[in-house]
């Protein structure tokens, strides 16, 4: 199989997860990944991390546990699978190792290993209950500015204007830097959505990756 070239902003597969309450107490996840590449995938592997951790004992439909450490995940489809453009791949997990008590408990990054050794990089959706998004509540008093301060002040007045530095773009750099900066500004996307961008691939701040060497040898 090719190699699968990832271009553009916009994400070549995404990951779904949807908690659904069951007759046990913890209920089953469902996943779903949908290949948004324009082109068929097989031979391939899917890694997550989430918050919940699938048991040793757990009943996958749709595809099988191949590494597993506490949270993090490596699942595959079943052999000559073939996912095909604008199509999606469902996983059903039960039971859990808890029951998810926020919509935030889901899934935290994935990736996709290809039969070449290349790495594809996923974007993952808040988990649902029974197809039903969650959303934090609102606890500010009524006509409050929505401003990050604790604990919140009884009265709050701002004036004049602070001009944003710009975000974050990448230079020179390497395909494992690629994917870590991707990774971080979907990370910086889902925690700040209505902020400006703080990662871009353009303009703004030119920031470059450098490797760091994980041994620290002495004499």
């Amino acid at each position: 199989m090719d190699t699968l070239h990832v271009t553009g902003d916009a994400p070549s597969f995404c990951l779904d997860s949807d908690w659904v309450p069951t007759g046990v107490a913890v209920g089953a996840v469902r996943l779903m990944l949908t290949n948004l590449s324009g082109r068929p995938l097989s031979n391939f592997r899917l890694a997550f991390a989430a918050h919940f951790r699938l048991e040793a004992d757990d009943q996958l439909r749709g595809a099988s546990l191949v590494g597993q450490i506490f949270g993090y995940h490596v699942i595959a489809p079943p052999a000559d699978y073939l996912m095909m453009p604008a199509t999606s791949w469902s996983v059903m997990a039960h039971p859990l190792s808890h029951s998810p008590q926020h919509y935030t408990s889901g899934i935290k990054s994935a990736y996709l290993t290809l039969e070449d050794g290349g790495v594809v990089p996923v974007a993952s959706t808040p988990m649902t209950r029974n197809h039903e998004s969650g959303s934090p509540p609102s606890r500010l008093p009524r006509g409050a500015l929505a401003v990050a301060v604790l604990p919140f002040p009884l009265k709050i007045e701002i004036a004049g204007r602070f001009e944003t530095a710009g975000a974050l773009h990448l230079v020179g750099c390497s395909c494992e830097a690629e994917l870590a900066f991707d990774a971080a500004a979907g990370l910086a996307g889902r925690l700040f959505p209505s902020s400006p961008k703080l990662f871009a691939h353009a303009g703004g701040i030119a920031c470059a990756s450098s490797a760091v060497s994980a041994w620290n040898q002495s004499s």
